[in-house]
């Protein structure tokens, strides 16, 4: 398991959330389960109430987790945006930000939502099964990965938090925002 720390975009301060942090875990056979870790004050935080787990889009326009997977030298990735409403989107892209639509649809992956009064925690895991990119990838590999959260306010406002932001303003998407995550070392 690696466990890595989201930092807040320094635009959209969140300043009642202490801490946001996701811990991977990836096996090829199996797939890939994410625990995404929220501390602070989480009277302010605005969360979506619960709901039947299907496919929804526009989840990032609250509170959500996102992750993108990707692999090195292929302009290929996926999107995942899992809400605490146990609501989910998945998406493959063909380039940057350029979506495939009828040849994509997942399955719906498994959500598990804890929440208490200075805690939210939402662990997802994605089968194999839905990231065909991956299948057949050498142990030599990394997997790239863009970890990141949308954390709407009780105000309405939106911060958005990633493992690091390269750009002036919120880019998920950015391919220098993903980490690298050895295979050879994923369990």
């Amino acid at each position: 398991m690696i466990t890595q720390t989201m930092i807040c975009h320094p635009k959209t301060p969140a300043p009642f959330i202490h801490s946001l942090h996701v811990h991977v875990t990836y096996q090829a056979q199996l797939g890939l389960r994410l625990y995404y870790d929220v501390k602070g004050d989480l009277a302010q935080l605005k969360c979506p109430s619960t709901q039947p787990s299907q496919a929804v889009d526009g989840l990032w326009q609250h509170t959500c987790f996102e992750v993108f997977i990707a692999i090195p030298n292929d302009d290929r990735y996926y999107e995942f945006n899992f809400s605490p409403s146990t609501e989910w989107a998945g998406y493959a892209f063909s380039d940057y930000r350029t979506r495939q639509t009828a040849d994509y649809v997942p399955q719906t992956p498994t959500l598990k939502i804890t929440q208490a009064a200075e805690c939210l925690q939402l662990e997802a895991f994605i089968s194999a099964d839905d990231l065909p990119l991956l299948a057949g990838l050498s142990p030599q590999t990394n997997l790239q990965l863009g970890l990141s959260a949308v954390i709407e306010a009780q105000a309405g406002t939106l911060s958005y938090w990633a493992l690091q932001h390269p750009d002036a303003q919120p880019n998920f998407h950015h391919r220098d925002s993903f980490m690298s995550l050895d295979l050879l070392n994923k369990s």
